[in-house]
């Protein structure tokens, strides 16, 4: 756990600002191989909006390390956002 000021971060946290970067972090995987609580790490990732920005990260430089079926519930996730997205930008090509 890093200290920030004086809260401790949990390795979920940690990994869950990793994977908010726009660039893969390099202790992405020492994260991901830490003792996280993915529950928990899903729930923040829910929390703060960015649930479809976490999986792509951790599918390309961590999907080793994830429970197969927390990867399946980020996928499920990032795909229904692709599609929201692309619905979205559908309709408001074809509204103008």
């Amino acid at each position: 756990m890093n200290k920030i000021g004086v809260h401790l971060l949990k390795s979920a946290d940690e990994l869950l600002l990793c994977c908010a970067r726009t660039t893969a972090a390099p202790r992405l995987r020492e994260f991901a191989a830490a003792d996280v609580d993915w529950e928990y790490f899903f729930q923040l990732a829910r929390r703060h909006a960015i649930l479809p920005l976490v999986y792509v990260p951790l599918e390309r430089h961590a999907s080793d390390l994830i429970p197969q079926t927390m990867l399946a519930q980020l996928k499920k996730h990032y795909i229904e956002n692709s599609a929201r997205n692309t619905t979205c930008s559908f309709r408001a090509t074809i509204a103008n």
